[in-house]
């Protein structure tokens, strides 16, 4: 610790307190303290601020509230400044109460099991209404204002070095303070980025917290559109995030690469799994909380669709559609559901059909029928997707971006059916209407490009699906960039074109690039990484390398075992893809004999075809 001439004893003193207490366990401070500081805050609004903030360089004018950082600056280090220690210390030295002049008792530092990742820019005020809401009165947290001694010209980079994972992993929850809804400020903060991508690594409870005002916002965002929410949450992005030191992102990076050792692409890809699964669990809460109601129902459910969980999510639709039907008609919930029950899903349109429904039960009835379309329920999708498509068209139009996304599905339904005249009508009038109102380099654009591409494949037309998909993937890479969603899944269907047409060589390398991008952008267990995983091992089982394709299927099967269940089609068809190299290898004689029973058989239980494919579609 830093001190001078005349403090050494005190600051000594205060040092060894605080190490001797982090030798017994995770310290923190309690809300009183934190209260107190507030109080304290609140008597210098009045007062007009002169510290140059980071990413606002201004004055703070009187009246304002002070953020955390003027909190640091203008109340805390004043309060340290005698001992030039941190305030935690300053408390175990015998810092008093500004309402009473009493010291701090002993409860209100020691030990605690919370950590709290905020951006400074928040008002103080906030920061403790939203701890508030999370942790029990009299609960202590570990906060950096209070731990930090910012009076040491190294603090960042020894907290760094040696503290910030020391704390962690001691602790078993971690508390993120995460607004406003739409545009969270975390997001561009590099310190925030480290922790929350340290409590990835380290397996930790991770929790968000907001002050009352705005988990109202967030609420009433979530009700609206879970799937934008989710995107703004998890709008991450570690190249523009920024650090009040500049010089000590250069040392996070080494320390993530080197002493984690992990990519700098998990500062981007950890944060983003965090929140999805925070936002999912908010959802089922309230789900739970508010089993009658609608919207939750659905918004929970596009969420999980967009995740991959589309047994749960397919549940949810039915549900909400059931229910949906039932408020409209007044119908009672048993009828309702023997309206739609599994054994007469066209009975899904009907709900929808004689009713203005609302955009998000729209929204439900075109994410369904892709299910239904995946599941090889064509019939049952058409029926829904055209439904969708008149009430879209009476409620916003024939060219309105929603309604031409149910088009773009329904001629991919068509395409399934080989009904390959309409399908192709009907997709080159997406086509037309977006290349008119959103340009031919626009993301939607290409996207309907893709569906005629896969039409074109489906008729066997191949050197003509070929150069549009080549068209799509240039031109994604030129505008969105190699590792964008839409580019990768250009990629991947080029590289399946590729295979059937016997081209192994291009679309391997296309396949390997396909699986790093996904791998680094969504992590390896999300279905479209391990949906380029299958369609890579298949092309090593066509070109006959089969130690490469069994390393490759059980990967895809540990994995979809664990994020998708045993049950999943793409397990089985996973497991399937490798008991066949399995016995391949057995049969040449180069599967270990230790291994033979490693593998568990699909044969007693059933036979799934094998459809692990991308899907070229809106959702």
């Amino acid at each position: 610790l830093s001190t001078r001439a005349g403090c050494t004893g005190c600051a000594s003193s205060a040092r060894e307190a605080v190490e001797a207490t982090m030798a017994l366990g995770n310290v923190g401070v309690s809300m009183r303290v934190l209260h107190d500081i507030l109080t304290r805050e609140r008597e210098a609004r009045g007062r007009g601020g002169t510290v140059r903030r980071p990413f606002e360089p201004r004055r703070r004018p009187a009246g304002d509230r002070l953020t955390t950082w003027d909190v640091c600056h203008e109340i805390v280090r004043p309060l340290t400044a005698k001992r030039r220690v941190s305030l935690y210390a300053a408390i175990k030295a015998g810092l008093t109460d500004s309402t009473s002049g009493a010291a701090f008792g002993h409860e209100d530092t020691g030990s605690t099991k919370v950590y709290t990742v905020h951006a400074w820019e928040y008002a103080f005020e906030d920061v403790v209404l939203a701890l508030e809401s999370s942790v029990a009165p009299g609960s202590r947290v570990w906060i950096d204002l209070a731990m930090i001694n910012y009076w040491a010209r190294d603090s960042p980079v020894k907290f760094l070095n040696t503290d910030l994972e020391f704390v962690l992993v001691r602790c078993t929850r971690v508390i993120v303070l995460a607004w406003p809804a739409l545009e969270p400020r975390l997001a561009r903060r590099s310190w925030c980025l480290l922790e929350l991508a340290l409590a990835k690594y380290l397996k930790k409870e991770v929790s968000v917290a907001m002050p009352p005002a705005e988990l109202e916002a967030f609420t009433s965002a979530f009700r609206e559109d879970a799937v934008g929410l989710y995107e703004a949450l998890s709008d991450f992005s570690w190249s523009l995030s920024h650090v009040s030191v500049p010089s000590i992102k250069a040392k996070m990076e080494v320390y993530v690469t080197r002493q984690l050792d992990l990519p700098l692409t998990a500062l981007r890809q950890y944060p983003t799994s965090l929140m999805e699964s925070w936002l999912i669990k908010y959802g089922s809460d309230q789900l739970e909380a508010h089993p009658g109601d609608t919207t939750y129902r659905a918004q929970l459910g596009l969420l999980l669709k967009r995740r991959g969980k589309v047994d749960q999510a397919a549940a949810l639709f039915r549900e909400a559609l059931r229910r949906n039907y039932a408020e409209k008609f007044g119908v009672a919930a048993p009828i309702a559901r023997a309206v739609l029950s599994d054994g007469v899903l066209s009975s899904a349109a009907e709900c929808l059909s004689t009713v203005s429904d609302g955009a998000l039960m729209l929204s439900v009835g075109n994410s369904y029928a892709v299910i239904l379309m995946n599941d090889g329920k064509l019939g049952e999708a058409e029926q829904l997707l055209r439904r969708v498509i008149r009430a879209r068209e009476h409620e916003l139009g024939m060219t309105h971006a929603a309604t031409l996304v149910s088009m773009n599905n329904l001629g991919i339904v068509l395409t399934r059916q080989k009904r390959y005249g309409e399908a192709e009508t009907l997709i080159q009038r997406v086509i037309d209407a977006r290349e008119s109102a959103r340009g031919p380099d626009h993301p939607e654009t290409l996207v309907s490009l893709s569906s005629m591409a896969n039409l074109l494949q489906s008729k066997g037309e191949h050197s003509s699906a070929e150069e549009i998909y080549e068209r799509v993937l240039k031109t994604s890479e030129r505008t969105l960039g190699e590792d964008h969603a839409d580019t990768l899944l250009a990629m991947n269907n080029l590289a399946a074109l590729l295979h059937v047409r016997g081209a192994y060589d291009e679309a391997e390398a296309l396949l390997r690039r396909a699986v790093a991008g996904r791998e680094r952008t969504k992590g390896l267990s999300h279905p479209k990484t391990l949906v380029s995983m299958f369609n890579l091992g298949q092309l090593l089982r066509s070109k006959r390398d089969w130690a490469g394709a069994e390393k490759l299927f059980r990967s895809v099967v540990d994995v979809s075992y664990r994020e998708l269940g045993p049950t999943h089609p793409n397990t089985l068809a996973a497991e399937e893809a490798l008991e066949a190299m399995t016995s391949k290898l057995k049969k040449s004689g180069a599967y270990p004999a230790s291994d033979a029973g490693s593998m568990t058989s699909v044969a007693t239980r059933r036979h799934v075809p094998m459809k692990y494919t991308d899907l070229s579609a809106d959702f």
